[in-house]
């Protein structure tokens, strides 16, 4: 007989998640048999229970975001050029690995920064890449990314050839973006380096009741926000960054706190609990899915700020817009946040 890490009735449940008929047939109980006493049914009705509230915070962020997914095409030549640059890297990870990194990297150059040429699209996308790599493959040596800042600074080799190459890609920030910009794509990489190395190293660490602003320090550490919402601005676009850098604080905690939210589907099927909305439940006494619709109310709240902010800017607003609803389709066309087992598709 075979063994099962879950119970059946687990099982079966994942086997049918993507019939969305099928769940109620099955789980709804029948009054003539005591299934509300079995166990297993309780088990599989919180399952169900947060699955569904999951689906319906996610839904309600979305259409009140009014969400439309510009269903940006793919760059073929953008992808050519990064697959053979992640190729020349030469290294030992699965065929899976790279063709993820590949398109979730392409994915977020493609619909978030649109409005920019070839080569600002190639730098994302690469930026990208090195981050993908960095995070998901170093988790198992955390040093080369804990040394990552002071071997840049000193000019010495990375412990990771991988991290040579961001290193250098990474001086080409100067030239692409203002001055103010590309110092804070440096920064926040060496901060984002640095908080990876922080959920690395702390994974056994309980987060004690109180300890509210811990998990957002961390989060805006690791998000790597001011990067990526200062990519969106590049040299050639306007002289000084008067008109925008003021909302540069609002883009960083949209970028971070609408990833947590759309993440945290697949973060709880894969029983993540070291990350944002984990941490800050636990901090603030709240439960996951209770914090999850905080989260949504607050990035709401953020959206409409930058939404007042840059009414009086036409081209600042259509910009924000672009980048708004880019990156919720970012979200949700890439697998890796697994959105279409909910029903969302861009």
């Amino acid at each position: 007989m075979p063994s099962f890490s879950l119970p059946p009735l687990a099982l079966l449940w994942r086997s049918v998640l993507s019939h969305a008929s099928l769940p109620y047939h099955l789980f709804h109980p029948v009054p003539s048999l005591p299934i509300k006493e079995d166990p297993f049914y309780a088990e599989n009705k919180l399952y169900l229970d947060s699955f569904h509230e999951t689906k319906s915070i996610i839904q309600s962020f979305l259409n009140g975001l009014q969400f439309q997914s510009p269903r940006t095409p793919k760059n073929i030549d953008l992808r050519q050029r990064l697959a053979a640059e992640i190729a020349s890297w030469s290294i030992d990870v699965s065929t899976t690995f790279t063709e993820k990194m590949l398109h979730n990297s392409c994915n977020m150059a493609e619909c978030c920064y649109s409005h920019e040429s070839p080569e600002h699209q190639y730098f994302v996308a690469l930026y990208t890449a090195f981050t993908f790599y960095a995070d998901d493959h170093c988790g198992a040596d955390p040093e080369p990314i804990g040394e990552f800042a002071q071997r840049c600074l000193e000019g010495a080799p990375q412990l990771d050839p991988v991290l040579d190459r961001f290193a250098a890609h990474l001086t080409k920030a100067f030239s692409m973006w203002p001055r103010i910009g590309a110092n804070a794509i440096i920064s926040g990489t060496f901060d984002s380096m640095t908080a990876m190395y922080i959920e690395y190293t702390t994974k056994d660490m309980a987060i004690r009741p109180g300890a509210t602003r811990y998990p957002y320090y961390v989060r805006t550490k690791s998000g790597v926000g001011p990067p990526y919402a200062h990519f969106i601005f590049p040299k050639s676009w306007r002289s000084s960054v008067n008109s925008y850098i003021q909302i540069i604080p609002e883009f960083d905690y949209f970028i971070n706190c609408t990833n947590d939210l759309l993440s945290f589907y697949k973060e709880s099927l894969a029983g993540e609990t070291d990350n944002y909305v984990h941490l800050r439940a636990a901090a603030e006494r709240k439960s996951p899915t209770d914090l999850l619709r905080t989260l949504a109310a607050e990035v709401t709240d953020t959206v409409r700020r930058i939404d007042a902010i840059t009414s009086a800017d036409s081209e600042l607003a259509a910009i924000w817009q672009q980048f708004l609803q880019g990156y919720l389709e970012f979200h949700v066309k890439t697998t890796r946040y697994r959105l279409a087992e909910l029903g969302f598709y861009a």
